[in-house]
């Protein structure tokens, strides 16, 4: 079982192939996987991003440890920060559980 996984809809898998014009997702996971590194010393896991063409269009589902931790809608494929933001509040909940 993968500890953090994205699922993308058939539309935003555009997000993950490298292109002058859309962010870098896979990049920008790791930016966020190392900002929490630093700022908490806690090593967040790789996030495992798959595609699930099941999805609605231009939604993600992201899982912490098998269980649904977020989902939502990429209005602007150019801008997932919306994406990243329900990732990083998945990526803390994982941090926070790893506290006594």
């Amino acid at each position: 079982m993968d500890t953090i996984r994205v699922e993308l809809s058939r539309e935003l898998l555009e997000l993950v192939k490298p292109s002058e014009e859309n962010p870098k997702l896979l990049g920008l996971i790791r930016d966020l996987r190392e900002d929490i590194r630093r700022s908490s010393g806690v090593t967040i896991p790789r996030v495992h991003v798959i595609d699930n063409l099941a999805l609605p269009e231009n939604t993600y589902e992201i899982y912490l440890q098998g269980a649904k931790a977020g989902n939502g809608l990429v209005e602007d494929a150019h801008e997932p920060s919306a994406l990243l933001s329900a990732l990083r509040d998945a990526m803390n909940r994982y941090k926070d559980s790893l506290d006594p």
